[in-house]
């Protein structure tokens, strides 16, 4: 990453997240953040400065 502000978008797989990190992409370095892995290094690789971050958000595990 660089010098740039960092954004973190999660739901960036699709739809709205995906328009949301293509469109801080000229300005931001994107964690692009969701549950479909391939999709999300599909994204990385059109947005330069943007990786992909997969993860599920949804499932709630205790901190020991």
């Amino acid at each position: 990453m660089s010098e740039r502000p960092t954004a973190l978008v999660t739901g960036a797989s699709r739809g709205v997240g995906a328009a949301i990190a293509r469109a801080l992409a000229p300005t931001h370095d994107v964690l692009l953040g969701g549950r479909d892995e391939e999709a999300l290094a599909a994204l990385a690789a059109e947005l330069p400065g943007s990786r992909p971050w997969p993860v599920e958000l949804t499932r709630v595990t205790a901190a020991d």
